[in-house]
């Protein structure tokens, strides 16, 4: 078994850029972490190169073809996550789709934080929202975003939105904010259409050009003087009730 020990080798200097959104699309290729998340890459046909730390060498050697090693002091430095499984790889960026073509789309308006939009992306995988629309958000390969998606990504059509909108023609644009009306009032105007949730800025909520473009705007009711809930669970609780409208 070859080691690799030096910071200088070739695959380990691009693991670190990786980290960096502009290598990323450079280089077109993003970083897995985790035994699950790369096992299921594998099976969706990814070809992607494995790294694994020396110490979990014997683990994964049978699980993958052409497993790399490299010391733990290196892995370590090459790790984002506090407790590693031993194991990343790289793999190619999955190709961004021109526009959404399912009843109910999603439209992220600023994301600023990896985490939320894993969170986000994993809760729209899971309410048939696999149609996201990305406007000024935090890189959806960023590897926290990745991780945080725990696979979902893998189900998902990333589409970056265009200047003239016209990726949403045919929607119904339901956004949310505080000040909407109560989704729940909403009922009748959204059953039976195509929706497409915009769902804004962690501080500043939706854009202004995307308030006047909204047919629809919503909120969610709350009791005992809260005003707002994460974007992420925002996201969430309104994806959850528009699936539910649209089954119903």
């Amino acid at each position: 078994m070859d080691v690799i020990t030096s910071s200088d080798n070739p695959l380990i200097k691009t693991v670190i850029k990786l980290k960096q959104r502009k290598y990323r699309y450079k280089y077109g290729k993003f970083i897995l972490e985790g035994y699950r998340l790369i096992k299921d890459s594998v099976s969706d046909g990814f070809d992607i190169k494995v790294i694994v730390a020396e110490s979990k060498y014997s683990e994964y050697v049978d699980k993958f073809d052409n497993v790399i090693a490299v010391s733990d002091r290196l892995f370590d430095k090459i790790s984002e996550t506090v407790n590693s499984q031993g194991i990343i790889a790289i793999a190619p960026l999955p190709e961004f789709k021109d526009k959404p073509h399912s009843r109910l789309c999603l439209y992220l308006d600023g994301i600023g934080d990896p985490g939320n939009l894993g969170t986000i992306i994993r809760t729209a995988c899971a309410c048939g929202f696999t149609d996201i629309i990305l406007s000024d958000c935090v890189d959806v390969f960023n590897p926290k975003t990745i991780r945080s998606s725990m696979s979902a990504f893998r189900h998902c059509n990333f589409i970056l939105a265009d200047d003239d909108g016209k990726q949403l023609d045919g929607y119904t644009l339901v956004c949310a904010d505080a000040g909407g009306q109560s989704i729940v009032r909403e009922r009748t105007n959204l059953q039976d259409k195509s929706l497409c949730l915009i769902i804004g800025n962690e501080a500043n909520g939706i854009s202004e050009t995307m308030r006047r473009r909204a047919d629809v705007i919503v909120s969610l009711p709350m009791e005992n003087g809260i005003e707002s809930l994460n974007a992420a669970v925002s996201a969430s609780v309104i994806m959850y009730y528009l699936r539910y409208l649209k089954n119903n």
